[in-house]
């Protein structure tokens, strides 16, 4: 769901966005203080509150856009593919567009969205397609794809995770209090959790050493290369020394290759990304490469007598990395009790 903007309402929007936070501050001070009128002491029924809060209106006006909205043709005015890089080592394709559409009491208004790879790859410059608008007032107006609704529009994969990881953790810590060995079963569940991205990356990597799973080919364009020499597996937004340090410079640096090039099937050309050892070959931006890809993902392609080591020796590395700091802590935390032993003793003597 986006918002339409145009000259005229944009001041509008400015001014109300710029109001929004304040006012959010305010519901909230309303918010507290009525649950500690009624005396309401729950956790979860807190957490419900503020998941309402925060949900609810964002949640009310994609109600509101399915029941009132109108379906009107939106021009595709921009159309854009990009590689964003993460601190993680890897990366995320981004698609967005912007469309111009008309709703009755308002000129022409302005939105952008950020469509499915799906829709993106369906979509061509300069061509309509249906979208669902409603006006709120004159003043802004909610949109979205015309076969979307707010069924489909809620990212119910992230919702089911999200659930799933607050009951697990409610389970493991009603177990932890319960049972004397609780805690046990906790931390191991959590280790559990914590290496099952580094199972994935690697069982990944493994897959990308067999070319018969991308029997296509094809010659791409190198488009741009980011070399990888460390990484943040865990990133933290904490400030500093208030957590595990968890970056590290890789064993072996690594090339996020993305290349651009004509699937075979398609009309428009696609970002294109792997991964290859640095320098095993070297690339350059604006370079021809030969590569393999597959019909139903044809954004992952692999680089033709690439080598890729880095899938196993990164992650072995990483592992060894934070074992080293956890014994270095086990020791120094061992002399530490050792040396206030002797002392002890040698007090008492």
């Amino acid at each position: 769901m986006s918002l339409g903007t145009n000259p005229e309402n944009f001041a509008f929007l400015f001014f109300l966005f710029l109001g929004a936070l304040p006012a959010m501050l305010l519901l909230l001070w309303l918010g507290v203080l009525i649950k500690r009128l009624l005396r309401i002491e729950s956790t979860i029924l807190s957490a419900v509150f503020l998941i309402l809060f925060f949900v609810g209106p964002l949640l009310g006006a994609s109600l509101y856009l399915d029941k009132a909205g109108t379906v009107v043709k939106a021009h595709l005015l921009t159309r854009t593919e990009r590689i964003q890089y993460r601190t993680e080592g890897d990366w995320s394709h981004e698609y967005r567009i912007t469309a111009q559409y008309t709703v009755t009491d308002q000129p022409p208004l302005t939105a952008a969205f950020a469509p499915d790879v799906a829709t993106f790859d369906e979509l061509h410059p300069n061509e309509d397609f249906a979208v669902r608008a409603v006006s709120l007032g004159g003043w802004f107006s909610y949109v979205r794809f015309a076969n979307q609704t707010t069924f489909t529009w809620l990212p119910w994969r992230w919702i089911g995770i999200g659930l799933a990881i607050s009951i697990s953790g409610w389970l493991l810590w009603q177990q932890s209090k319960r049972t004397r060995w609780g805690w046990v079963v906790t931390a191991l569940t959590l280790l559990a959790l914590a290496t099952l991205p580094l199972v994935f990356k690697v069982r990944e990597g493994q897959q990308s050493q067999d070319l018969s799973l991308t029997p296509l080919r094809a010659t791409a364009i190198v488009q741009e290369v980011q070399r990888v020499t460390r990484l943040d597996p865990l990133p933290s937004r904490g400030s500093n020394g208030s957590h595990w340090e968890t970056d590290f410079d890789v064993p072996q640096p690594y090339d996020i290759v993305v290349v651009r090039f004509t699937p075979q099937g398609h009309e428009q050309t696609v970002l294109g990304v792997d991964v290859v050892d640095a320098e095993h070959p070297v690339v350059k931006a604006e370079t021809p490469v030969e590569i393999a890809y597959t019909a139903s993902e044809p954004r992952t392609v692999r680089l033709l007598t690439a080598q890729r080591s880095h899938y196993w020796k990164n992650p072995l590395g990483w592992i060894g990395t934070q074992v080293a700091g956890l014994g270095l802590i086990v020791l120094v935390l061992i002399g530490f009790s050792w040396l206030g032993g002797r002392f002890s003793r040698s007090l008492t003597k």
